[in-house]
C-alpha cells in the first residue's frame, strides 16, 4: 500500500481540532494533535492556505465540518458517510482501530494514547428479522481526538482518486512516468526519528488566537 501523509481537519464537535499521522508499511504515526482557532472568520483567513500548502506537498487532506466552508480545498470526510462496503465510515474504521491497536500498529506523540480511547459501547450492531444489519451510533462518546483517529485510518485504508497520492501510485502502476519521488526516506517510529522531508511539522505552522 502507498505511503501516506495525512492532515485532518475536524469541525464538527465542540473544539475544532487538527492531526497530523503518517501511514507506512501498516503501522499508523500520530505526529501531531492541536486545537484550532474557534472563530469562523480566523480560521478562514488562516486554513485554507494550509490545505492548499500540505496538499500541495502530497498531503492526504481531509475536512470534518458541518457548513460547507472549506471543502473546497480539501476531501469531505464525515464518519457518518457510508463508505464503500455500504457501512458508515465510523464503524469500519472502528473496526481497523481496534485490530490495530491488538496489533499495536499505531503510535502517538509521546506514547500518550489516552486522549484518543474509543469507547467499545460507541456501536450497536443491530440484526433485524429479515436479517439486516443497522448500527445505532452513540456520537456523544465521540471526542474530537478520536474522530481525527478514525478519520485518519479511514484515509489510511481507503485509497480515493481524489487523493494526488492515490492517483500518482495509480499512474505509476500504468507506466506512466514520473519525476523521482520525494520523502522516500523512511522515518522511525519506535525513537520518533521522523524524516523531515516525508512528515514535517514545519509546513504547518502555528496558529495566532
Amino acid at each position: 500500500m502507498t505511503d501516506k501523509r495525512i492532515f485532518v481537519v475536524s469541525l464538527s464537535s465542540n473544539e475544532p481540532m487538527s492531526l497530523l499521522a503518517g501511514y507506512r508499511d501498516g503501522q499508523l504515526h500520530i505526529v501531531e494533535c492541536k486545537p484550532l482557532p474557534r472563530s469562523l472568520a480566523t480560521l478562514k483567513k488562516k486554513l485554507p492556505e494550509r490545505l492548499i500548502n500540505l496538499k500541495d506537498k502530497g498531503f492526504i487532506t481531509l475536512v470534518d465540518e458541518v457548513i460547507p466552508v472549506f471543502s473546497r480545498y480539501a476531501r469531505s470526510l464525515k464518519l457518518s458517510d457510508i463508505g464503500n462496503d455500504g457501512r458508515p465510515v465510523l464503524v469500519s474504521a472502528l473496526q481497523t482501530y481496534r485490530n490495530m491497536v491488538n496489533l499495536q500498529a499505531i503510535t502517538f506523540p509521546r506514547g500518550d494514547s489516552g486522549a484518543f480511547d474509543i469507547s467499545e459501547s460507541i456501536v450497536e450492531e443491530r440484526r433485524d428479522a429479515n436479517g439486516g444489519i443497522s448500527y445505532h451510533i452513540d456520537w456523544s462518546e465521540l471526542r474530537a481526538e478520536s474522530t481525527l483517529l478514525l478519520l485518519a485510518i479511514s484515509a489510511a485504508m481507503q485509497d480515493s482518486l481524489l487523493d494526488s497520492c492515490t492517483a500518482t501510485s495509480l499512474l505509476k502502476q500504468l507506466g506512466a512516468s514520473q519525476e523521482s519521488r520525494a520523502f522516500s526516506n523512511p522515518f522511525d517510529a519506535i525513537t520518533r526519528k521522523y524524516d523531515r522531508q516525508f512528515l514535517s511539522v514545519d509546513a504547518l505552522g502555528v496558529y495566532d488566537e
